[in-house]
């Protein structure tokens, strides 16, 4: 018999050899987990996994849930061990049915999409400010929003990203306010925002703003293992059973032990901990961000340089952005770069941008070594010939369909040249942050076309559709 082949093994081994330093997700960086936790988690991996629904007391998991709720000041709170995009889900299911509205961002997760496939309402997308300089959206206007509800009929739900992946936040409470003047509710993607309630340097959170519901992933900056968020809810214009029968829907019966008792350290170590921790890791990024703007070549934009319209409020500045003004690299090129030399892991990157995140568990070291790393390459890189990649906006949706319809309608592969025209029936994303380009329903036009093409030579990965590197596009069938 020939060698059998371990992928995660081999994969494993190399990746732990090579003693990365993370700027990534989840929020941890692998040292900032509750200590107790961590200890029992090494000692006890597998006797902590035969405590399953059937062991565990069931007033265990509501005690959890209910200092959960109290942390982030909210009524009730549900867990997820499936991720945020399972909270995000519950809450479109939860609050839109069949034939209605909800107003929602362009700039959506994935899981958005596939929850009003699977509810069967209709989007209305409200153009978001773009930032033209760094080629990133940002959030709708009060004023944009003001004229869709005094437009449109049977909106039942309102959703909100906030913060954005750029740590950008929205003028929430005055969003909030609106909408509940016409008794719509408000639904927060809060993926970013596990840590606001616990500085006041940070911006408002979801709850506090007054928000009916939000999905709140405590591992990406709050220091929980992968895969662990929060569901939050508040009284008022939602029926709280709504919402946990569309947990139940959604939610595996085979819930881990493990990822119930690190969202429950989390938060115990937020409340214990997390304002000194949280100001040790906005320090070390404004130290960097400061640092970083000494060079040639590439800059950290400031609060300043961010916050430039209604649409921008407030900054959570643990996000770091690091600019390329002048030197001959794609964002995407710099990541790479800094992961191939100097084992240096960021969030995600674009043709103009990269970003790094600044956790509970960054430390000083770490800072250091990334600054270090990103002045060696300024040193190699800015005496080149410059040749700045374009910032390209997205193209605006073309709404043919309901995502729905155009998900279960018959369907077939054409090259990405032959799509002209089209309507649209898969996923095509760049990852991450896993923003669609396009969804199902929208027609396709040249902008999406030549947009997906820039993408792809600036160097992007593409996830969701059936062509790894979209030269193929799936559509609706034409009719024979």
């Amino acid at each position: 018999m020939g060698k059998r082949n371990y992928p995660t093994d081999q994969f494993a081994k190399a990746f732990l050899a090579q003693k990365r330093t993370h700027f990534n997700t989840p929020g941890h960086h692998k040292i900032g987990t509750e200590s107790t936790f961590s200890k029992l988690a090494k000692s006890h991996l597998f006797e902590l996994d035969m405590i399953d629904v059937n062991v565990l007391e069931p007033s265990v998991l509501n005690d959890v849930a209910n200092e959960m709720a109290k942390a982030y000041h909210a009524d009730r709170s549900i867990l997820s061990t499936q991720g945020t995009s399972t909270a995000i889900m519950a809450m479109i299911l939860a609050t839109c049915n069949d034939g209605g509205k909800m107003i929602v961002p362009r700039n959506v997760h994935r899981s958005v999409v596939g929850a009003m496939i699977l509810a069967g309402v209709e989007p209305l997308f409200l153009e978001t400010e773009f930032d033209n300089d760094l080629g990133i959206s940002h959030h709708y206007s009060a004023n944009s929003l003001i004229h869709a509800i005094n437009q449109y009929t049977n909106i039942q739900a309102i959703l909100l990203i906030n913060p954005t992946y750029f740590g950008v936040c929205t003028d929430l409470q005055t969003i909030v306010s609106i909408a509940h003047d016409k008794q719509i509710p408000v639904i927060v993607d809060e993926a970013h925002g596990a840590h606001l309630p616990f500085h006041p340097q940070l911006p408002i959170s979801a709850m506090e703003a007054g928000a009916d519901l939000a999905a709140t992933s405590l591992h990406k900056l709050g220091g929980s293992m992968n895969q662990t968020s929060i569901l939050l809810y508040r009284k008022g214009l939602v029926d709280f059973r709504n919402v946990q029968n569309a947990m139940n829907y959604l939610m595996s019966t085979s819930r881990p032990f493990q990822l119930i008792a690190s969202l429950d350290s989390t938060r115990y170590q937020l409340e214990q901990s997390g304002r000194l921790q949280l100001q040790r890791a906005m320090a070390l990024a404004e130290d960097f961000r400061t640092k970083v703007n000494t060079l040639t070549g590439i800059s950290c934009p400031t609060k300043d340089d961010l916050l430039s319209s209604d649409a921008s409020f407030d900054l959570d500045q643990s996000k770091v952005i690091i600019k390329i003004d002048t030197l001959p690299l794609s964002g995407y090129e710099l990541k790479q770069l800094l992961e191939k030399e100097s084992n240096i892991l960021l969030e995600l990157a674009d043709t103009r941008y990269a970003l790094a995140i600044f956790t509970i568990g960054t430390t000083k070291k770490d800072a250091k070594k990334l600054f270090r790393a990103l002045k060696k390459l300024v040193a190699r890189y800015q005496k080149s010939s410059s040749v700045m990649n374009p910032v390209v906006k997205p193209p605006a949706p073309v709404m043919s369909m309901t995502p729905r319809k155009a998900s279960f309608s018959p369907q077939q592969l054409v090259p990405l040249s032959a799509s002209l025209g089209k309507i649209n029936t898969e996923f095509v994303i760049s990852y991450p942050p896993g923003i669609p380009i396009l969804i199902p329903g929208e027609r396709i036009t040249k902008q999406h076309i030549d947009f997906i093409v820039n993408q792809r030579t600036s160097g992007a990965t593409f996830v969701g559709s059936q062509h790894p590197q979209l030269e193929e596009l799936t559509v609706v069938k034409d009719p024979t």
